[in-house]
């Protein structure tokens, strides 16, 4: 069930770059039916993307063996923004891997529309979503669920 590979985008707004973390072990559900069945007919959301997580022991839980913090503690962060990660909504994730590499300047995708980076992504691939809801860190079963339109 935990079989797919997506790459999950975080945004810094300060700085204007989506930092990449390729994710193994996630699960992706696309299908309409279910996200409606789950989540009532009032959802408009396209995607269902579970992350699973783990204890670090000290209280706190690595995602793909990275620290996970909230994602107001990511963003007070002044370094090392790449050796931890958080989720929020506005962020973006796409089924497989990046084939980019390092942190995306959204500024490098804005066209003359103002659009970025996800815009650009959209435009350009069938599976990417702009996170819509998180929640999270499930403790009984170790995972994140985030909802993505």
């Amino acid at each position: 069930m935990f079989s797919e590979t997506v790459t999950f985008f975080h945004y810094r707004e300060s700085v204007g770059a989506w930092y990449p973390y390729v994710l193994t072990g996630c699960h992706l559900e696309t299908d309409r039916g279910h996200i409606l069945k789950r989540y009532g007919p009032d959802s408009t959301d396209a995607a269902v993307l579970h992350i699973p997580c783990e204890a670090d022991g000290d209280g706190g839980v690595t995602v793909g063996g990275l620290p996970w913090l909230a994602p107001k503690a990511w963003a007070a962060l002044e370094k090392g923004l790449d050796k931890s990660i958080s989720f929020a909504p506005g962020d973006c994730f796409l089924r497989g891997k990046w084939d980019g590499s390092g942190v995306v300047e959204d500024a490098d995708y804005t066209d003359r529309l103002g659009e970025g980076f996800f815009a650009w992504l959209n435009r350009t691939m069938d599976e990417a979503w702009r996170v819509s809801g998180v929640s999270g860190p499930y403790h009984v079963l170790p995972h994140f669920e985030i909802t993505g339109k």
